[in-house]
């Protein structure tokens, strides 16, 4: 029911902030392993949380193949080395993906949903570059949160 309710939030959310409509994909399995870094968050929930973990400005994605994920987030930049230590001590979550791009992270009980989407387009008044993902949470119709990540060059 909560993945319905969900679905049905984002088909009428308003326009994303960093991508416009017409620029963006849904998410494929295949688009997420990898590791990811943030490169910009915004939104209410940002805005008014912005001391909580979850929202600090360094933050680190690694999806796995096997369907495992890790997330490091930092209020200091780290360097590579102790970035990728950290991560490969961090507990997995795991996460599924449906064919409309809904993520679905689950930490045991709980699980936490968010649309995916990829940008196909070099957007150069926000600098998103194609490939990029854009990370919307929506809640009462509308995007509260939302994150711009760029798949780590090695």
């Amino acid at each position: 029911m909560k993945r319905l309710l969900l679905i049905t939030c984002i088909m009428f959310a308003g326009a994303p902030a960093y991508a416009d409509v017409a620029h963006y994909r849904p998410c494929a399995p295949q688009d997420l392993p990898g590791t990811w870094q943030l490169v910009a968050q915004a939104g209410p929930a940002y805005s008014a949380h912005r001391s909580d973990p979850y929202f600090y400005d360094y933050q680190w994605f690694q999806f796995n193949r096997d369907t495992s994920f890790r997330h490091v987030t930092s209020k200091v930049a780290l360097p590579d080395k102790t970035r990728q230590v950290i991560i490969e001590k961090m507990p997995a979550l795991h996460y599924g993906l449906d064919k409309n791009g809904v993520l679905a992270i689950n930490g045991g009980a709980t699980a936490e949903y968010t649309v995916c989407r990829v940008n196909q387009v070099n957007m150069e008044k926000t600098h998103m570059k194609p490939g990029d993902v854009v990370f919307s949470t929506v809640d009462n119709n509308q995007i509260v949160f939302e994150r711009l990540i760029r798949k780590v060059e090695k």
